[in-house]
Formats: structure tokens, C-alpha cells, sequence
């Protein structure tokens, strides 16, 4: 059988053809070019949303319910230091939240965060051991107190 190029079957499976490969072409792109990028926005505004929810809950009666709930529900560990301690982290199912034994520096984030006059910071960490970044946010919730959320 010779196919006519002319044929309307042609001219469908050309046109199938062409589409799937620039839909595949396409695709390839976005996921090998843009994903991380847009992960790391996604990430950003996630917690930006959380640390928002952490602020206006601070001096409620059921500040600590509020912060449970954005743990278990959205996945963010969050810290609250008052000077040098720590009196409330949600890092009670050992998941390593914030964990300073593993990546010194974050001690150092932390501290450069609480001695500045900043109301709030976010810095991208590198743990060295675990070849893993993370994404931390410091907030100043009122003169001496400061949580730490990261996800």
C-alpha cells in the first residue's frame, strides 16, 4: 500500500506526531529547568503564610494549639527561643527539626538573627552532612522572644 502524503491520515498522524513531541519537549523543559526554582518560591511563600499565622497567634490563649496545628497540618517545624533557650519547639516526634548538632551554622544564623534589629529573615541552609538545604525563617515575635520555623 502507498501512502499518499496528501492523504488526511497523514496529515493527522503529522500532526499528532509534531504535538507530542513539543508537548514532550515542553515538559522536559519545565521539569529540568524551572522545578527547582519553583519549589523553592512554593517553599518561600508557604512559610511566609505560617510565620504570618505564627505572628498574629503570639499572644493568644491557645498560641500553642495554633502552632501544633501548622506542624501537623502543613509539615513546618516551629521553634520559639525566649534569650538563649528554647521553651517551646514542635519537634516532639524527633524529626530533626532545626537540629544545630548537624549543621553548626544554623547556630550562628540564629544568633546573628536574635543580636540584629531585624523583624524577620529567611535563610537558605546547607547541611553539609546530610547534602540537604533547607529553608529556615527567623521571626521576632516581641522584644526577647523569637521563633524559628522550617520546612
Amino acid at each position: 500500500m502507498k501512502l499518499n502524503n496528501k492523504s488526511l491520515t497523514v496529515k493527522i498522524w503529522s500532526f499528532l506526531i509534531i504535538f507530542s513531541i513539543l508537548i514532550i519537549t515542553f515538559l522536559w523543559f519545565f521539569q529540568v529547568i524551572f522545578i527547582d526554582t519553583y519549589y523553592e518560591w512554593y517553599k518561600t511563600n508557604e512559610i511566609n503564610v505560617m510565620a504570618k499565622l505564627v505572628k498574629n497567634s503570639y499572644n493568644k490563649t491557645n498560641f500553642e494549639k495554633i502552632i501544633n496545628e501548622i506542624y501537623y497540618k502543613r509539615g513546618v517545624c516551629i521553634e520559639i527561643n525566649q534569650g538563649d533557650s528554647i521553651i517551646y519547639s514542635t519537634d516532639n516526634m524527633n524529626r530533626g527539626c532545626l537540629v544545630e548538632k548537624y549543621n553548626p551554622t544554623l547556630t550562628f544564623y540564629k544568633n546573628e538573627f536574635m543580636t540584629s534589629k531585624k523583624e524577620d529573615i529567611t535563610y537558605k541552609v546547607v547541611n553539609e552532612q546530610l547534602k540537604s538545604e533547607t529553608l529556615v525563617y527567623g521571626l521576632k515575635l516581641d522584644d526577647n522572644t523569637y521563633a524559628f520555623l522550617n520546612t
